[in-house]
């Protein structure tokens, strides 16, 4: 069926040549604009001459599948990526294969080399009392990204932050270890999500280079620009080919965790633009549901599904979003699998759950940490009362002994032992396996039997955490044991852009209001209404407060408090605007 097409959709359709920007807000056809003008120069010119850029790999699969049914003829291939995707073909091209380190993996690597200068007095000067703490490599890491990608050396640095409350000397040590984490990575054969478009964009500034990359695609579509970040708008620059037409929604900017900036969108010089209005979707009003109490929320959420389910709507049209995958969107994934709602797997950390806790821990026990021991005590491997967990500290103090001499502890230094035993030759994924199976075994029931609901909880979580442990050792095969439990470490984030995610058809969807952006469905549950959730205005100022750097200044702490409450109604507003028919906000 032929798509009834608006007078300004037709517009970027149509154009001819030159920058096109596309302005709108979300649901008023940016994409199907794009889609349709893709489908208009394939046509003429090819599909392999019309280059595509996505916020992530997820867009761009949606996108593949918006475009894929109506190509005809045959086409050497489909140029529909990401800007790291592209990034990292530039690469191959110029014949260079680094490997992309995931967030996880670059906090790791800060960490590691904050570690080794703890006390180094010459390389921090007047940050040494941080150096090695976790809290000062959460800051490290956050900020190392985004000083890279936005270029600035110690120089720019010293420069935009002469006015910056604290003084400069923090960010010209700062600079200083950007260069010693980009040598490292260099020596190690790795390059992280910015440094990829950072050298993507050097091998465009070579006249050659660029026509070449130009002439293959004179073309150029990119989505959801208010996602870029300094160093993919550096790269997009680099590229302009004759013909350009992105696309943005400035007010849906939700992602300024990962560096992303409006400014890279307001700062196109178009030949021609066009804003797109009004939205196309029309939800009903919006309903809230109030719980007595948090407990309550996930069985709520299950009950809203259930009733959008009896009026007809499709499981893989509903969401629920929440402010970040975590134990809330456990807690409700695992009661609408109670009332028979397929939920896709959530992309949660699982590494606070109890049960995963002790496997973990007995991992890094294994691995040599001291204080492993102690946090078992407590832990369902071993199963101990408080008052025998007291008893035995206390005589192992008395005694002078170490604490797994005591007779009670027998069985579980015995799995440490086998574990120990098979740490040099096993992969941390059968590693992991076998620590759950020697530990926990008794979680899992025979067919006759029936599990508790907490049994049921925790062998989701274990579940979830040892195919997340198997996923990332099939991608990473020398995987150290201690390595991993490192990444383990990491904060919580998003997944990265530009790796895969899988969708499961006929499925709800929990997800976070930033992964899902760009995406619509017909009913959207938004969990955690609450003040302290959604909207979330505590915290304090970020030690390397990156905000500061555009003006040279922090502004007051009204400033500051006006431009949280900004972003929490943008998140909001982003979270509602998913929703094409029904909208339920949870408090």
């Amino acid at each position: 069926m032929p798509v009834e097409l608006t007078t300004a959709q037709r517009r970027v359709v149509a154009h001819d040549g030159g920058l096109f920007r596309v302005r709108g807000g979300a649901g008023t056809g940016k994409t199907t604009a794009l889609v349709q003008r893709y489908l208009r120069l394939a046509a003429e010119l090819g599909a392999q001459r019309v280059l595509v850029l996505a916020r992530n790999r997820a867009a761009a699969q949606r996108f593949r599948q918006a475009v894929l049914p109506h190509l005809s003829g045959g086409f050497r291939s489909l140029p529909v990526t990401t800007p790291w995707g592209l990034a990292f073909d530039l690469l191959r091209g110029a014949g260079r294969r680094p490997r992309l380190v995931s967030g996880n993996e670059h906090w790791a690597l800060v960490r590691e080399l904050l570690v080794s200068e703890a006390g180094d007095r010459s390389r921090w000067p007047t940050l040494h009392p941080l150096v090695g703490r976790e809290a000062f490599a959460d800051e490290v890491a956050a900020a190392v990204l985004h000083v890279r990608s936005a270029g600035l050396g110690p120089d720019e640095l010293r420069g935009a932050t002469a006015a910056v409350p604290g003084g400069e000397a923090r960010w010209v040590e700062l600079a200083a270890f950007v260069e010693r984490y980009r040598s490292c990575l260099a020596e190690r054969g790795l390059v992280d999500g910015v440094g990829v478009l950072i050298e993507a964009g050097a091998l465009l500034g070579d006249a050659r280079s660029a026509e070449v990359q130009r002439a293959r695609h004179p073309h150029l579509l990119v989505d959801d620009y208010e996602a870029a970040t300094p160093a993919v708008h550096h790269l997009v620059r680099r590229l302009m080919p004759s013909s350009v037409v992105i696309a943005g929604n400035p007010d849906g900017a939700v992602d300024a965790a990962r560096g992303s900036t409006t400014a890279c969108f307001e700062s196109l010089d178009p030949e021609e633009e066009v804003v797109l209005e009004p939205g196309f979707r029309r939800p009903a009003a919006p309903m809230v549901v109030r719980c007595r109490h948090p407990s309550t929320e996930p069985e709520a959420v299950a009950g809203e599904l259930l009733a959008a389910r009896g009026a007809g709507v499709q499981w893989d049209d509903m969401a629920v979003l929440v402010r970040g995958v975590g134990r809330r969107a456990r807690a409700i994934s695992r009661a609408l699998e109670r009332h028979g709602v397929p939920v896709a797997p959530t992309a949660s950390p699982v590494a606070d759950d109890p049960v995963v806790r002790s496997v973990i821990d007995l991992l890094r026990w294994v691995n040599g940490d001291p204080g492993a021991l102690e946090r078992l005590l407590s832990s369902p491997l071993t199963d101990l009362d408080p008052g025998t967990v007291r008893r035995l500290r206390r005589e192992t103090e008395q005694a002078g002994s170490a604490l797994e001499a005591q007779p009670a502890l027998a069985d579980l230094v015995a799995i440490r032992d086998a574990l120990a035993a098979r740490a040099a030759t096993d992969d941390v994924a059968t590693l992991a396996h076998r620590a759950f199976r020697l530990g926990l075994a008794h979680l899992v029931h025979g067919p006759h039997q029936s599990a508790t609901g907490a049994e049921e909880r925790a062998l989701d979580a274990v579940r979830m955490f040892l195919d997340g442990v198997s996923r990332h050792v099939e991608q990473h095969t020398e995987t150290a044991l201690a390595d991993y439990l490192t990444l383990l470490e990491a904060p919580t984030g998003g997944p990265d852009p530009w790796v895969a995610s899988t969708a499961t058809p006929g499925t709800v969807t929990v997800t976070s209001v930033p992964a899902a952006a760009g995406q619509e469905w017909h009913t959207v549950v938004v969990a955690g209404c609450v003040e302290g959730e959604l909207p979330r205005l505590g915290g304090g100022v970020p030690f390397f407060d990156v905000a500061a750097l555009g003006d040279g200044a922090s502004g007051s702490t009204v400033d500051r408090h006006l431009a949280r409450l900004q972003g929490e109604r943008r998140l909001f507003a982003s979270a509602a605007d998913r929703a094409t028919g029904t909208l339920v906000a949870v408090a």
